[in-house]
């Protein structure tokens, strides 16, 4: 039938195209990072111009003066005197991609054995014109005291202070405070104005980083790796690394805001997020970009490849004789639903669940609300599916009741195509004038699943984006939801339940059909074999209800789904 054609061909063409995609980047890993790999420029390429007072980097490395490493709870950082960057970041609470016991190390700026040298990086410091002034570059080696500091048990906030030499009368303290419980590090510069006239400093904050793929993004993901802006007035815009060069290369091409009065930047990954987030102005008009005090989100790319996002704006005018501390937040760690809420709630728009965001955050906000009474994601998921499946329990007993009178209709359809072989459009009229007496509606089976679609979408974008469940352990051999079954024990039930339930639904009249149907559990199966085990436990655990609903319904039909449709008598 039409319909059961059509719904056939949607479901093997996500099968196939997901099943393929998922294979490719497994069976090859290294073409897979390739493909996201930006194109290493010549040598001698120069740098792409940026616009005038704006930063540049065109080194390989970056010069180091000595390091400040600082534990908090959360995070391990290390900044360098060179510029106060902050050069490493490892967050403690997640572990290493292929060692789940050492910390994730996000930011980074070390030898890569695989790629080379792995370079991502938080910068801070003043402009081109504003270093003509007297104030500190991203070169200016700040003095302090090299060596551990610690979060002490008592306190709330540690504080990295690191002095800039005093020139043309301006001294200048960068502060760098982490907090208890937080991934937010607020970078703060402390002016001084001795001299004898006012300046009016220009700073800029920014990432740079290079544009391999991280090794976090598990090969079942498709997620952005790239750069970031937000506004209130357009919402969130994704810059991809081959965007950033075609724009330098063509700045008519540009679609992405350059300039607005509030907005922060960022460079995101699969579960992680670098983000600058400067205080919007008090007052300012959040319907036009154009008014009030503009800041500048500049994007830019070195001859090596490296690339960088930031924003620059002007701060508030020192007079001689006066003081000025200004702060900027800066998020680096994981994409937690509570510690981005925590820092700036527009933040959370970097879990990106695409066009299924408005049915993927009520879903997550649920999950997180069950993981707080069971205690685990593994059984959230499940508590979910069940949820879920008594949300849907009469939009699917109407499915599956419109399949049950289509399994009964199944030897008179076939005579009539037996009766019409080769007149399709005679088989079309007799098989609706049949649907008409009989009262079936042969959309009846599809339409209350399609229904269901955009909820299961959802959930599916949910525990792809999830870093909640990145290494969490569910029972036994499963000890991260977010990584494929070791053993595909789960997929391989999975196979086993779709190919039970093709077993209770009508079979098709038409033989190619039927086949079809009896190999689309091996084909969807390809599929969960690559897909994070989270996903699996749910799919399986909803096809189980399936059935169970489905049998429960079947025998309230009076119908015995193992043995074949007898032929109706009308």
């Amino acid at each position: 039938m039409e319909p059961r054609r059509l719904l056939i061909f949607i479901v093997l063409s996500m099968a196939l195209l997901l099943g393929w995609q998922q294979y490719q980047k497994y069976r090859y890993p290294e073409w897979a990072a390739q493909q996201n790999r930006p194109a290493s420029a010549p040598a001698a390429e120069p740098a792409p111009a940026q616009a005038a007072g704006k930063p540049t980097v065109d080194e390989a490395t970056l010069k180091t003066a000595g390091i400040i490493t600082v534990n908090t709870d959360l995070i391990r950082a290390e900044i360098d005197l060179t510029g106060g960057d902050i050069r490493k970041l490892w967050v403690l609470k997640h572990g290493d991609t292929n060692k789940p016991k050492e910390p994730f190390l996000l930011l980074d700026n070390s030898v890569n054995p695989v790629g080379g040298r792995h370079l991502y990086v938080a910068q801070s410091a003043f402009s081109d014109e504003s270093a003509k002034l007297g104030l500190p570059t991203r070169h200016t080696v700040y003095q302090a005291q090299t060596g551990i500091r610690m979060l002490d048990k008592g306190q709330d906030k540690l504080v990295v202070a690191l002095t800039a030499p005093e020139q043309n009368g301006l001294a200048v303290t960068k502060l760098l405070t982490f907090h208890r419980n937080s991934y937010v590090i607020d970078v703060a510069f402390q002016i001084q104005n001795k001299g004898s006239s006012t300046v009016v400093p220009e700073a800029y904050y920014r990432i740079l980083r290079d544009g391999i793929e991280p090794e976090s993004k598990t090969r079942f993901s498709s997620a952005f790796t790239g750069a970031a802006i937000y506004t209130d007035q357009k919402k969130y815009q994704k810059v991809s690394f081959d965007d950033i060069t075609k724009g330098l290369a063509n700045p008519e091409k540009i679609s992405h805001v350059t300039q607005c009065n509030n907005g922060w930047v960022a460079m995101v990954q699969h579960y992680f997020i670098a983000a600058w987030l400067p205080p919007a102005q008090a007052g300012y008009d959040k319907e036009d970009c154009s008014k009030g005090t503009q800041r500048q989100f500049v994007l830019g790319k070195t001859s090596n490849g490296l690339y960088s996002i930031g924003t620059q704006l002007k701060l508030p005018a020192v007079a001689a004789g006066k003081s000025l501390t200004y702060s900027m937040p800066l998020f680096v760690g994981p994409e937690e639903q509570e510690q981005l809420l925590k820092a700036s709630p527009s933040l959370v728009v970097t879990k990106d669940y695409g066009i299924f965001a408005v049915v993927a955050e009520p879903l997550f906000w649920l999950l997180v609300k069950l993981h707080a009474l069971v205690g685990n994601w593994g059984w959230a998921i499940i508590a979910l599916t069940v949820l879920l499946k008594a949300l849907f329990y009469y939009p699917s007993a109407a499915s599956y009741r419109s399949m049950a009178k289509m399994r009964d209709l199944g030897p008179r359809l076939q005579r009539i195509k037996e009766q019409f072989p080769d007149d399709r459009q005679q088989q079309s009229r007799a098989q609706m004038e049949l649907f008409k007496t009989e009262k079936v509606n042969p959309m009846g089976g599809c339409l209350p699943m399609l229904i269901q679609m955009p909820v299961f979408m959802g959930l599916y974008w949910v525990l792809l984006g999830a870093v909640e469940l990145r290494q969490a352990p569910w029972l036994g051999w499963i000890q991260d939801l977010s990584q494929p079954d070791p053993y595909f024990i789960l997929p391989v039930l999975m196979a086993i339940s779709m190919w039970y339930q093709s077993t209770l639904n009508p079979a098709p009249t038409d033989p190619l059909q039927a086949k079809m149907m009896k190999i689309m559990p091996l084909m969807f199966s390809v599929f969960f074999f690559f897909s994070p085990s989270g996903l699996v436990v749910y799919w399986l655990v909803n096809n189980i209800l399936t059935i169970i609903q489905q049998k429960v319904i079947y025998a309230q039909m009076g119908i015995k789904p193992t043995q074949p449709a007898k032929a109706s008598s009308k």
